[in-house]
């Protein structure tokens, strides 16, 4: 994913590979569960032997072995925020740059969104409310989720500030990024050896636990305590061109280990909260967050579901701004749940099962019902605007044919015992269904509320 948006959109980036180097049969042993787990989460890495490692890289000591990372690759970290930043802002994004959030109140519990507080840089208060709030924060997620969550519910940050250092020598050199196997309950990836895309060699960060996400000065007396962990890997290392350069600071929600499984292990949280419908939280996102982030941005798409459920109530919904072509926007209720506008909405679906032909539905007068479970397609509002349409349902199953008969327009499948119409290309997103529970995902208006509805909607003037 990352490699791909690079590549299209010229951003300099290069696969070094990674190795995991191991100097104790302890060391091995971590190294060897890490290799397990990649290989079961599809990841690709594999086992190099010495005389291989050798060949390959002369200079780099791996004393019990060596798990090798065939595609870690290094990215010009500013380029490719850059650019991020141009995308979103050329697809309608706004950035507030030298603004800090100083409060954000849960409307009705996040039914009604989020009213969000902030000042800028010249001490202007300023405040919006917005429907969908993702927490993407860093080191300030855990202050971000205590304005909104309970008591109960909120998180101490922990600050584990990381010092680089800078290497001026030209030997010894490696092609490879050189990462020391890490233990059980140790904060951070060792002080490991990288590359810039100039080819120069960086180590670290090492980890040192600092009480403020401010605290930016290197410490001179991590070079000492680094020096032993950088020659057991690169043991020809000139200490002499090792300088200090900079140190940063890795968000974490707790003291232990960063890479292995087991007590103490924190992996990256990326959640909506329940109870706070929209409030989506990320927290701990400390590296590989960057190059990780388009994933985790499509994992986040998910959470926000852009699936449709074929429901037998009166009206067609949808959960998402994003899903409608055309949109007005009209806050009231329906049946006693939220609306906030109306528009159009085009699905690509596929005809029939085992075909890859694609059909284009068009969905009118859906309403926006952002608390909704699911995207909901009404049959009944289906077959009163195609009324010529033929719809056989079995079940779980639905198919609607053309106004002729003949062909077939859509279709939709069992899941979680309720028939899902069937989306072409890769849907974003599932809904949070169980087979356990029963769901009540129908929305049935009375013609007053209708009459309400386009009432508010009349004056307003559609929004592609």
């Amino acid at each position: 994913m990352m490699y791909d948006l690079c590549t299209r959109n010229g951003l300099p980036h290069r696969n070094t590979k990674k190795w995991i180097v191991a100097q104790t049969e302890e060391q091995w042993a971590a190294a060897l569960k890490t290799h397990e787990h990649a290989q079961k989460i599809g990841v690709p890495t594999r086992l190099i032997g010495r005389a291989e490692a050798q060949a390959l890289e002369p200079e780099v000591q791996a004393l019990a072995g060596i798990v090798e990372s065939p595609t870690t690759g290094i990215v010009d970290s500013h380029a490719l925020m850059t650019y991020l930043q141009g995308d979103f802002e050329d697809r309608g994004g706004d950035c507030a740059f030298l603004t800090r959030v100083t409060g954000i109140e849960a409307l009705n519990g996040g039914k009604d969104g989020y009213r969000i507080t902030a000042v800028t840089s010249d001490g202007t208060e300023t405040s919006i409310t917005a429907e969908t709030l993702v927490n993407s924060a860093g080191n300030y997620a855990c202050h971000i989720n205590n304005m909104i969550l309970p008591p109960q519910r909120h998180r101490t940050p922990y600050y584990a500030k990381g010092t680089y250092f800078s290497y001026a020598a030209s030997f010894p050199k490696t092609s490879v990024l050189v990462y020391p196997a890490t233990l059980p309950g140790y904060g951070g990836l060792g002080t490991h050896l990288t590359l810039d895309l100039g080819g120069r060699i960086r180590f670290g960060p090492d980890v040192e636990w600092v009480d403020n996400a401010d605290d930016l000065v290197p410490s001179p007396a991590r070079l000492e305590q680094a020096l032993p962990e950088i020659k057991a890997y690169l043991p020809n290392v000139d200490p002499e061109a090792i300088s200090l350069d900079y140190c940063g600071i890795r968000p974490k929600l707790g003291r232990g280990g960063a890479v292995n499984t087991g007590k103490g292990f924190q992996d990256f949280i990326i959640q909506e909260e329940e109870g706070f419908p929209g409030f989506i939280n990320l927290l701990g996102i400390e590296s590989p967050g960057l190059t990780s982030s388009l994933a985790i941005g499509e994992m986040v798409k998910g959470l926000l579901c852009w699936d449709w459920i074929v429901t037998q109530g009166n009206c067609h919904y949808a959960k998402n701004r994003a899903t409608f072509r055309s949109y007005r926007r009209a806050p009231g209720k329906i049946g006693g749940s939220r609306v906030l506008g109306v528009g159009s909405v085009e699905l690509r679906v596929r005809r029939r099962s085992g075909d890859g032909e694609i059909n284009t539905l068009v969905l009118d007068n859906v309403l926006h019902m952002p608390n909704a479970r699911c995207n909901g397609l009404s049959l009944p509002k289906y077959r009163e605007t195609h009324p010529s349409t033929g719809v056989d349902g079995h079940g779980d199953h639905v198919e609607a044919r053309s106004d002729n008969g003949s062909e077939p327009e859509w279709y939709a499948e069992g899941y979680h015992g309720l028939p899902r119409v069937v989306l072409a290309g890769e849907p974003q997103g599932e809904s949070h269904l169980s087979d356990d529970e029963p769901y009540k995902l129908s929305v049935m208006a009375s013609n007053e509320e209708m009459e309400k509805l386009w009432q508010r909607v009349e004056n307003r003037s559609w929004v592609t």
